[in-house]
C-alpha cells in the first residue's frame, strides 16, 4: 500500500483508536451478558461465546493484508495481551465460587480460543422474497387472469 506521509502516521493510530473502542465496547457487552445471566450455565457459556466472537472479528479486522505488517502486528498483540488479561481476570473472579462450577466453566470456554473462532460474515436475507410456484404444483395463491 502506498501512502502519502499524513496518511502512513494517521493510519496507525486510527486503527489503535477503532481497537480501542471496539475492545471497551466488547468488554462493557461481556459485561451485561454477565449480569443478565439467569441461568448459570448457558447464559455464562453463552455470554463466553459471544465475547470470543467479537474478539475474533477484532481479530480478522487488525490482520487485514492492506495494513502494513508492523501494524498488523502491533494490533494483534495488543488485542493477544487484552484477551489474555481478560481471561486472567475472569479466571481471579471466579476463585470466590465454592463450588467451582463457574471457574470450571470459564475456563473449559476460554476467551483465548478466539483465534480459532470462524466468523460467518451472512448477507442480509432479501426484504422480499417473491417466487412463483412451480407448474403442476397445487397454489393456494389467488389466480388473477384478465
Amino acid at each position: 500500500m502506498n501512502a502519502t506521509a499524513g496518511v502512513a502516521e494517521k493510519l496507525p493510530q486510527r486503527i489503535s483508536d477503532v481497537l480501542e473502542f471496539r475492545l471497551k465496547q466488547a468488554s462493557q457487552q461481556m459485561n451485561t451478558e454477565f449480569t443478565r445471566a439467569k441461568s448459570p450455565d448457558s447464559d455464562v457459556v453463552r455470554a463466553l461465546m459471544n465475547a470470543r466472537r467479537r474478539y475474533a472479528l477484532m481479530k480478522r479486522f487488525v490482520s487485514i493484508p492492506a495494513f502494513p505488517e508492523q501494524v498488523r502486528r502491533t494490533m494483534s498483540e495488543v488485542l493477544h495481551a487484552y484477551v489474555k488479561d481478560t481471561q486472567a481476570a475472569l479466571e481471579e473472579s471466579a476463585k470466590h465460587d465454592r463450588t467451582g462450577h463457574l471457574r470450571m466453566l470459564i475456563k473449559n470456554n476460554s476467551l483465548m480460543g478466539y483465534e480459532q473462532v470462524e466468523t460467518i460474515v451472512e448477507p442480509a436475507p432479501p426484504a422480499f422474497i417473491s417466487s412463483p410456484a412451480p407448474a403442476g404444483t397445487n397454489s393456494r395463491r389467488r389466480r388473477v387472469i384478465l
